[in-house]
């Protein structure tokens, strides 16, 4: 699956980064809905995978949570690291499948939820000078 994820970080490289900061915040509380809704599917399937999917989902609710753009309560991370961290956990996502002997249904469903990540990564503008014109438009 590493291939197709640097498929779709190449083309996402190429994307006009068109994904404001809060339409960033929107996808990935999303994402972390769609893990923790996924543990309660894979719970008696593939107890491997719920307890995968648990701690993606917090961790991307803590990481949302500490997020300095809309939705972030503490904003101790910034948007631009933020993305960073994201390209990062994609990577994980892509890798817990083989690490964690799942089973097929468990795979797909970390496949392409590491694909959608690196994706949304890969559409939005993290650049500092946009993050700090929405600072100046929300104060």
């Amino acid at each position: 699956m590493p291939v197709i994820q640097s498929g779709v970080r190449v083309v996402a490289s190429r994307l006009p980064k068109v994904m404001p900061p809060a339409a960033h915040a929107i996808a990935d509380y999303a994402i972390a809905a769609s893990f923790l809704g996924m543990a309660a599917f894979f719970w008696r399937r593939d107890r491997r995978a719920a307890v995968a999917c648990i701690g993606v989902g917090a961790s991307q609710v803590a990481l949302s949570l500490f997020t300095d753009y809309p939705g972030g309560l503490a904003k101790r991370v910034s948007f631009h690291r933020h993305g960073r961290i994201d390209m990062l956990r994609a990577g994980v996502i892509a890798g817990l499948p083989g690490v964690m002997e799942m089973e097929d249904a468990s795979r797909r469903f970390f496949a392409t939820s590491a694909i959608a990540l690196t994706a949304i990564a890969g559409m939005t503008a993290f650049e500092k000078e946009y993050a700090r014109r929405w600072r100046r438009r929300a104060a």
